[in-house]
């Protein structure tokens, strides 16, 4: 099964003395990142075809813009993300099963699993509030602290304002840790994935933002 890293962030660079497969990344990332982040799916593709070796650690570091599916149990859209993937099979927040079907994938404990419903349907109502539409998934999981948790946008414009497209990707993943004196320590890594097209074609933007930030209480 696939496991899932809470502290993934895009971009980041291995670190140094990791032998020719961390040089390989280093080289990688450092071309993916002067790139388009819109494209960055087929760019992954090239890079992945001179450099298959680091197939596995430059998917867990990269953040690709969102992809949105049906889930077939429920009806309901949700977004597709390296935080839901066991295989080649992605899980609904909603019916918690996989999507192709894969019987032994990784679910989240019982605990877990009803933090994930419960924060669907906040982030649902915050989704309609702030963005005004959209799609929205969460996704808990244990990691190597307590848990992590993921929380992912996805709007999508087109036409008004002379603007042909324009798509807003959010992914915000939470990683909680117990710290001394009962307290516990929030490690929070967000991404913004931003592109833009006009109607006329003769602007075609498209950037990335990564912060994280840490606190205890």
């Amino acid at each position: 099964s696939q496991s899932h890293s809470p502290s993934k962030s895009t971009m980041s660079a291995p670190a140094s003395g990791s032998g020719g497969g961390g040089d390989q990344l280093s080289k990688a990332l450092d071309l993916l990142q002067r790139l388009p982040p819109a494209n960055m799916r087929n760019n992954l593709a090239y890079v992945l075809q001179i450099a298959p070796d680091i197939a596995a650690d430059l998917l867990d570091t990269v953040d690709q813009p969102l992809d949105v599916q049906i889930c077939p149990q429920s009806g309901a859209e949700y977004i597709q993300c390296e935080f839901n993937r066991d295989e080649d099979s992605y899980r609904s927040p909603w019916s918690n099963q996989y999507d192709p079907p894969l019987p032994d994938g990784r679910t989240p404990p019982e605990h877990l699993r009803e933090l994930e419903l419960a924060a669907n349907d906040v982030f649902r109502a915050y989704r309609e509030q702030y963005y005004g539409g959209g799609v929205s998934s969460v996704y808990a999981f244990e990691s190597e602290g307590e848990f992590a948790v993921a929380v992912l946008l996805k709007k999508t414009a087109a036409g008004g304002r002379s603007v042909e497209t324009g798509v807003w990707d959010a992914i915000h993943v939470v990683d909680v840790a117990a710290a001394v004196n009962g307290a516990f320590t929030y490690k929070i890594v967000s991404t913004i994935i931003l592109s833009v097209v006009t109607e006329s074609g003769a602007i075609d933007l498209s950037g990335s933002l990564t912060k994280t930030d840490a606190k205890t209480l």
